[in-house]
C-alpha cells in the first residue's frame, strides 16, 4: 500500500521557514512533498512549484487539484494532505484504519474534513475529484473537496478523536495523530511546530494497537 503525503504551501510559507520546521520536527526521516504555486522558489527535492497555478490563498483549490493528479500519476493508493500548520504523528496515522475508508479526517460544521488537521483520500475518492474537480466556488478549499465527494456519494469517516484542534497537553497514550496548531489566518509562527515537537518527544508513548 502506497501513501503519498502532501503539504499545501506557498512562497510566503517557505520563506518564513515553514518547510524547515516540518523537516526538522515530525517530517524528519519521512517522505512528503511541499506543493507551491507558479514562481515559488524551489530549493530542495521535496518542493514543487506547480506551473500555471496561482500561489495565492484563494487559489488553493488549484493546488489541491494538482496534488490529486500527482497522486494518481504516482500510482498511490492513498493521499494524506494537510497545511503547513498541522503537526503529524505519521506512525499513528498509519495505524488509524484509514485504508478501510475513502475519506478520513476531522468533520467540520459543514460536514467536510478540515484541511488544517489533514485528511486521507483513497484512490477512488481522488479519481472522483480528478474527473470532477472543485472549481473554487466553495468558501474554502477543504469545503469544496467535501462537497464534491458528497455529491458522488463518498462520506467522511469522522475521526475527531485523533485529529486534534490545538496542541495537546501530553502525547502519552498513543491516541492523537494530528494537531492543528494554527491560531487564525496570518498568525502562523513556525516556532509553534518546534514547541509541539518538543512536547511530543518529552511525553509520547505509543501502544502497538490500532487507534
Amino acid at each position: 500500500m502506497k501513501v503519498m503525503f502532501a503539504v499545501i504551501s506557498c512562497e510566503a510559507d517557505r520563506a518564513r521557514g515553514c518547510h524547515d520546521a516540518i523537516r526538522n520536527t515530525y517530517g524528519e526521516g519521512s517522505e512528503r512533498t511541499f506543493f507551491m504555486g507558479d514562481g515559488a522558489t524551489v530549493q530542495y527535492p521535496d518542493e514543487v512549484a506547480l506551473p500555471g497555478v496561482n500561489d495565492g490563498y484563494h487559489f488553493t483549490f488549484s493546488k489541491n487539484n494538482a496534488i490529486i493528479t500527482t497522486m494518481l500519476d504516482r500510482g498511490c493508493d492513498f493521499l494524506f494532505t494537510c497545511d503547513v500548520d498541522a503537526y503529524l504523528v505519521v506512525p499513528r496515522l498509519l495505524r488509524c484504519g484509514f485504508e478501510d475508508h475513502d475519506y478520513v479526517g476531522r468533520q467540520c460544521d459543514e460536514g467536510h474534513a478540515g484541511g488544517g488537521f489533514g485528511y486521507f483520500l483513497s484512490c477512488k475518492a481522488a479519481t472522483v475529484l480528478h474527473a470532477d474537480p472543485p472549481d473554487g466556488s466553495a468558501n474554502y478549499n477543504d469545503m469544496g473537496i467535501g462537497f464534491k465527494l458528497s455529491e458522488h456519494g463518498i462520506k467522511l469517516w469522522d475521526r475527531r478523536d485523533i485529529f486534534l484542534d490545538g496542541c495537546p497537553t501530553t502525547w502519552a497514550g498513543g491516541k492523537v495523530a494530528t494537531a492543528h496548531l494554527g491560531r487564525g489566518t496570518g498568525t502562523w509562527d513556525p516556532q509553534w511546530m518546534y514547541d509541539c515537537h518538543k512536547l511530543y518527544l518529552e511525553t509520547w508513548s505509543d501502544p502497538p494497537n490500532r487507534i
